[in-house]
């Protein structure tokens, strides 16, 4: 084998390890940052929503009119959902009896609901028989509710394929430009 072979050899190698390293680390650190924003934002619509459960305990007590003013904050919740064109997040409420108040999605499994009940606030992952989601909660106790957003694992991980696939492409396009280098050079 000549020496022109062998570090063409060389060089393919260790470009395609450190493509690697480089693809693992990126992907994974980008997977993690991804999560944190949603969790971030989930966290803050939640905050908001509790506040107007709040202000509703504060304006109408233990009335006829707290279940009128429950009602409403509903009907405000799913005005500003319904509407919405982006449909991959998806809000829901569940009270401790595991009942469905609200929900944009399809329903929460049992199981993920068995792990939510019981639970103050918090994430999980899980899967409704056809699809992958992930959930970020909280417990608003004097109502009994949970009120929580899910997103689909595939849509919050997709932005991860679309910079893998660049990645690797240019990656693919410098290990040949370099290669032909060397080969001209040696």
């Amino acid at each position: 084998m000549s020496l022109k072979i062998k570090l063409l050899l060389i060089m393919a190698t260790a470009l395609i390890l450190l493509s690697g390293v480089f693809l693992i680390y990126g992907a994974s650190s980008f997977s993690r940052e991804i999560r944190y924003l949603y969790n971030e934002d989930f966290q803050e619509r939640l905050k908001n929503i509790t506040i107007e459960y709040t202000d509703v305990d504060v304006t109408s007590g233990a009335s006829e009119a707290a279940a009128q003013a429950r009602q409403e904050v509903l009907d405000r919740l799913e005005r500003k959902y319904v509407d919405r064109v982006d449909t991959r997040i998806q809000p829901w409420i569940l009270n401790g009896d595991r009942e469905t108040i609200m929900n944009l999605g399809p329903p929460l499994p049992d199981a993920a609901a068995g792990q939510i009940i019981g639970s103050g606030e918090g994430w999980l992952t899980f899967s409704d028989g056809q699809e992958e989601y992930w959930t970020v909660f909280r417990y608003y106790e004097p109502w009994d509710w949970y009120t929580g957003y899910r997103i689909p694992v595939a849509d919050m991980n997709g932005q991860i394929r679309v910079f893998v696939l660049r990645t690797v492409s240019i990656l693919l396009f410098l290990t040949v430009l370099l290669s032909a280098l060397v080969f001209l050079l040696v």
